[in-house]
This record gives structure tokens, sequence and C-alpha cells, in this order.
């Protein structure tokens, strides 16, 4: 039997909400900002595993090392 689950909250604990102003920089700029924790950069194809880890802070770039989304995971 197949049960309904409510979708999960979306973790804070990165601090994401609080990093969404690097949303259009650059990637030059982006290593002039000052990130306490663990911090992931992810490029287009770049392999990245599965595992989820709450604190940490995900930052994607597009082809043009602009930075596009700022998320947990």
């Amino acid at each position: 039997m197949l049960t309904r689950t409510e979708p999960r909250e979306v973790s804070t604990s990165c601090r994401a909400d609080e990093f969404q102003r690097l949303v259009g920089m650059s990637h030059s700029e982006l290593l002039r900002v000052r990130i306490l924790g663990p911090v992931r950069v992810i490029r287009p194809g770049m392999a990245v595993t599965t595992d989820f880890s709450a604190t940490r802070l995900n930052i994607a770039l597009d082809e043009s090392e602009t930075v596009t989304r700022v998320f947990c995971g």
C-alpha cells in the first residue's frame, strides 16, 4: 500500500537563505566572500556525491562562472 508523504521542510541549517545575495556574482567575486563552514562549489558537468549534509552550503555556477543557485545539501 502506498502512502502519501508530506514534503520535507527545506533545511536552512547551512544558512543558504543568508547567502542568496551571492546569486549573480562571478566566481572571482565569490572568492572574496568569507563563508564559515563546509562549502561546495558545483560547476556544470561536475560529478558530485549524493550524500546530503544539512550544514553544507552548495554554490552552483554556470558555464560563465556565475553563481546561479545557493542551497543546502
